[in-house]
């Protein structure tokens, strides 16, 4: 590894720490990432914990996350017998496009 190459990772990895520390900040104050208004409020406490597991887990997610190069989804949605959301997860993918030959 280059000098150079050290010098960005160095700078990366306070990026990512500087954030993961204001990601745990706003969790412990309560504040929601999800704030899709046409979600149940007992919903979005789920999504929102998702999105916090899934950033404060993994720090390429985080990265992901901050830069906008993949597109954030919630899946394995599980629901208790009344129909309430009682879990689900979140995590990134990169976009793909599909070509048709003609």
């Amino acid at each position: 590894m280059t000098q150079e190459e050290r010098k960005y990772l160095f700078l990366w990895s306070r990026h990512i720490e500087g954030a993961r520390a204001l990601l745990l900040r706003l969790r412990d104050e309560g504040v929601t990432l999800f704030t899709d208004t046409m979600v149940k409020k007992s919903e979005r406490e789920v999504y929102n914990k998702a999105m916090y597991d899934c950033l404060l887990g993994d720090k390429n997610a985080l990265d992901h996350y901050m830069t906008h190069d993949a597109v954030g989804r919630f899946y394995d949605h599980v629901r208790d017998k009344n129909g309430r959301l009682v879990s689900c997860k979140f995590g990134f993918f990169k976009p793909q496009t599909i070509y048709k030959k003609l």
